[in-house]
């Protein structure tokens, strides 16, 4: 099935990506008391991914859902710590009735999207589908033990596409996700080899399933990957060259693949603010 799939292929290639970047960065010798903590939540997506693509693969797709839900809320709680460094501390030395206050998954969601500006509650409505279909016990739990639409629950395992579809594709929107955050993480120069192939699958994977993504957003233009500054590191063209998200692995700039392409006969638009040779400004 997956073979004779490119799409599926291409979850499996971005989540094996993310895969190499938790194990990069895990290899990083630190003394860094809130690095470890984020080389430990990598570790703890890199066991994740393992187990749960060994259940989708074996047939058991509700346990490798519920292996993909702890991925989620890893997830989320490493873009929290991607947008403000200073949480990771807090999280370290929270009690469990500070942890729950403040970092319970339900806060964290609703710290990113109000960070974020989202009204829309699509981490939730992301949580909520993985709780329903193979967290809890539901009614509709069943769902993912049918290896056909309308047809009784099953015992053991069985491999139908559909499922598998739906299963490879939540592993890859969640590896997009978990490889976007550890990468934010990186210390200048390290791991370059893994970020750059993380980079470039990435790249392929929104150009894939979102190629919209970095058109009209709630009014604004907002590319997801140069963030509208209109250049990308030469190094990881998903990530902007200037910015407060900027890459820090000090490569070079380069023209935002998406939404700034040039050629011979059109050059790309210049950063704000860069000087020519003739002395003007953008």
């Amino acid at each position: 099935m997956i073979a004779g799939d490119p799409r599926l292929q291409l979850h499996l290639a971005v989540t094996e990506a993310a895969m190499e970047l938790a194990d990069a960065l895990r290899q990083f010798a630190t003394s860094d008391e809130d690095l470890k903590v984020v080389q430990m939540l990598g570790m703890r997506t890199f066991n994740a991914f393992a187990a749960g693509l060994k259940l989708m693969l074996s047939g058991y797709h509700q346990n490798s859902a519920l292996v993909l839900r702890d991925v989620l809320e890893t997830a989320f709680l490493l873009d929290l710590f991607r947008g403000d460094c200073s949480l990771i501390e807090r999280w370290r030395f929270a009690d469990k009735k500070a942890r729950m206050k403040d970092f319970s998954p339900v806060k964290v969601r609703g710290a990113l999207d109000a960070r974020d500006g989202n009204a829309s509650k699509k981490r939730f409505e992301m949580y909520e589908m993985f709780s329903e279909l193979a967290g809890h016990p539901t009614m509709n739990s069943h769902l993912m033990m049918r290896p056909e639409k309308g047809g009784d629950a099953v015992i053991g395992p069985f491999m139908e596409f559909t499922t598998l579809q739906a299963g490879l594709s939540e592993m890859g929107r969640l590896a997009a996700q978990v490889g976007e955050s550890l990468d934010a993480f990186f210390p200048p120069g390290w791991g370059l080899p893994s970020r750059v192939v993380f980079s470039r699958l990435k790249l392929n994977w929104f150009s894939t399933f979102y190629p919209n993504a970095g058109s009209q957003h709630n009014g604004r233009m907002k590319c997801l990957c140069c963030e509208d500054t209109g250049w990308v590191c030469e190094n990881h063209p998903d990530q902007p060259f200037t910015g407060s998200h900027a890459c820090t692995c000090g490569g070079a700039g380069a023209p935002c693949p998406r939404c700034n392409p040039s050629s011979g006969d059109e050059p790309p638009r210049l950063p704000k603010g860069f000087e020519p040779d003739d002395g003007t400004t953008t």
